[in-house]
């Protein structure tokens, strides 16, 4: 009986820990990019969200996207063979040496994400 019991709980644990697992459409995260995907941006305040962020500093991207120093990735390269959701999930959560960017308002990061769009061609 007492093994029962063991096994029993150990099968709720695991189904209260897979439960909490991303389901790649719920949750938080999924919400607020669902949010801001779904936001009015606009290009010409996304280059002044770029620029005001520390973005565009050499220890960056540089201030045309490609000019980093800090083995930032050039934008040119990378933007266009993502979808918005890759680099919007880069922004929120921040990627390989780049900080997440959640901070910043979601109106901010629709708006990042034009100018991203209209500079480098996705």
């Amino acid at each position: 009986m007492q093994v029962r019991k063991r096994f029993v709980l150990v099968l709720v644990a695991v189904s209260l820990v897979s439960s909490g697992c991303d389901d790649g459409g719920e949750g938080p995260a999924n919400d607020r990019a669902a949010t801001i995907l779904a936001l009015s941006a606009n290009a010409t305040a996304g280059a002044t969200v770029f620029a005001n962020h520390d973005c565009s500093t050499p220890a960056c991207h540089g201030d045309d996207g490609d000019s980093g120093m800090a083995g930032a990735p050039m934008l040119s390269a990378i933007v266009p063979s993502r979808t918005d959701r890759q680099m919007l999930d880069s922004l929120l959560n921040g990627k390989g040496g780049m900080p997440s960017q959640g901070a910043l308002a979601d109106q901010e990061l629709a708006d990042a994400l034009a100018w991203l769009d209209e500079e480098f061609g996705n």
